[in-house]
């Protein structure tokens, strides 16, 4: 029915995200024995994926056929071949997926929390601060809202500047922890 969506990045959704990321708080727990798949459990779950056939994926009760996009479970693409170590969201995305998971081991933090919780909070807060010095509230909707966005750039460029640097620092802060190894 509609031939675009437009989308404006303005509330730093990828920090609220990252905020709601529950991260193991403790050292890791060595399971064995064939354990049960837990997605309250993050960690690392040595799992076989080579059944998992995309064009027969269940979403919402209805087979969907997703044999022409590459596997989200290796690197390259390719559907799995074989056991390999899984960390906890592509385990649960599997499941999602309609899957059956049998892992063989694992490797988990049973202590837990929202460790980036006062990070986000203070980004947050501050992003919220200079947005309003910027005339744009969390009042506003529709309309007055989009308005006020348009005019914020050129209201004061260095509070504009500092709420592009609130958010780099969100997106960069988080980017960090999933950057690899550099050689």
């Amino acid at each position: 029915m509609n031939q675009f969506l437009v989308t404006v990045d303005i509330n730093m959704s990828f920090a609220a995200a990252a905020n709601g990321l529950t991260v193991g708080l403790n050292g890791p727990t060595h399971l064995t024995g064939n354990p049960t798949f837990d997605a309250s459990l993050p960690g690392s779950w040595l799992v076989d994926l080579s059944h998992v056939d995309l064009s027969r994926v269940q979403i919402n009760g209805r087979t969907v056929d997703g044999a022409l996009l590459p596997s989200p479970f290796t690197p390259n693409g390719d559907r799995p071949e074989g056991p390999a170590w899984y960390a906890m969201p592509t385990v649960q995305y599997a499941v999602e997926l309609g899957f059956d998971v049998a892992p063989t081991e694992a490797y988990v933090r049973t202590r837990t929390g929202r460790y980036l919780d006062p990070w986000y909070k203070r980004l947050r807060d501050a992003y919220i601060a200079t947005m309003a010095d910027l005339g744009v509230t969390t009042s506003m909707v529709g309309q007055e809202f989009l308005e006020a966005m348009a005019r914020s750039k050129q209201t004061d460029p260095t509070m504009a500047l500092l709420a592009t640097g609130i958010k780099a620092t969100a997106k960069g802060g988080i980017g960090k922890l999933r950057q690899r190894s550099r050689g």
